[in-house]
């Protein structure tokens, strides 16, 4: 067993490269289960939760491959160079996940523990805090609104439920299409959100308005 702790002549020892891998694995499961946790929209990929995982591994791999070993390092750098990656990432969050696994597996590859134990724990709590906050929403416990309205659309009709059933309201775009047909956009608070069925119900009876549609502001990530 004594061989155990030194199997080849490598700079680390079997002892050390397994330990990297299972905490490498254990601080990039972390990650995976914050994306997870603060996920929003239809835009979820297991797949890329699957990737988030191997790549910080892997990475770590890498580090310890490189470190002290400029052959290995010029060897690493034709073998990726063979590589191209063409996904393009549905969400511009995705690349900072992505981007934190690699950062982790890099300090876990190169032995620096505390930096990749503290750097997962800030920025999971940093990112569960955010989320928490709903930070960067254009709507607090809101929501967008948007329907499509013809011709003889009568926006005093609008207003009466607007000023019924909203307690705050305030248009985002008017969009106008050759058929004279506008598509409208409105940042909405309702009084009572168990009542958001009823308002829905009270647009669909105006004349000339059609398709209302609304969306909660916590999970748009985009507008």
């Amino acid at each position: 067993m004594s061989n155990f702790f030194n199997l080849t002549s490598t700079e680390l020892s079997a002892t050390v490269i397994i330990f990297n891998l299972f905490l490498a694995l254990t601080l990039e499961l972390v990650i995976a289960w914050v994306y997870r946790k603060t996920h929003h929209g239809i835009a979820y990929s297991q797949s890329f939760l699957m990737t988030i995982v191997i790549m910080g591994i892997m990475v770590s791999v890498v580090m310890m491959v490189v470190t002290n070993n400029i052959v290995g390092a010029f060897a690493l750098l034709g073998a990726f160079s063979l590589i191209r990656f063409r996904t393009i990432m549905k969400e511009t969050r995705d690349i900072a996940f992505l981007f934190s696994a690699l950062a982790i597996g890099v300090a876990v590859g190169t032995s620096n523990y505390s930096i990749a134990i503290i750097v997962t724990v800030f920025v999971g709590a940093l990112i569960l805090i955010l989320e928490r906050l709903n930070f960067g929403s254009l709507v607090r416990r809101g929501y967008i609104l948007t329907f499509l309205a013809g011709r003889g659309h009568n926006e005093t009709n609008l207003d009466k439920v607007f000023i019924e059933f909203l307690s705050e309201s305030r248009i985002l775009h008017v969009k106008g299409f050759k058929e004279g047909e506008r598509e409208f956009a409105y940042l909405i608070k309702p009084k009572d959100e168990m009542q958001i069925s009823e308002f829905i119900n009270r647009l669909e009876a105006l004349p000339d308005l059609s398709a209302p549609s609304i969306i909660t502001g916590h999970e748009t990530s985009e507008y």
